[in-house]
């Protein structure tokens, strides 16, 4: 059975770790289009981008939203022991 602190830990980190990378997604797809002055292939079925654009912004989107989520997950740790003074439910301390 889980208790209320470990409920309550999966929905922060769910909900710190979705707006990361859709954050993370914005500003690769901003970045993309100032470099290559078209807009990003976020449509992998487009055939109008070329394979290696395709599988190059699924691998930066892969790579940036994986940052992101570690470093909000991390960022929520540290917040959650600051105000409870203990690790969060299931991280080794």
């Amino acid at each position: 059975m889980l208790d209320r602190q470990t409920i309550l830990w999966k929905v922060i980190t769910l909900a710190v770790g979705a707006a990361a990378g859709m954050a993370a997604e914005r500003v690769l797809r901003t970045g993309w289009a100032m470099m290559t002055h078209q807009p990003a292939p976020t449509d992998s079925a487009d055939r109008r981008h070329s394979w290696v654009e395709a599988v190059t912004w699924a691998t930066t989107v892969g790579i940036g939203a994986g940052i992101a989520r570690v470093a909000a997950n991390r960022s929520a740790a540290a917040v959650w022991e600051a105000a409870t003074n203990e690790t969060p439910p299931g991280v080794p301390a």
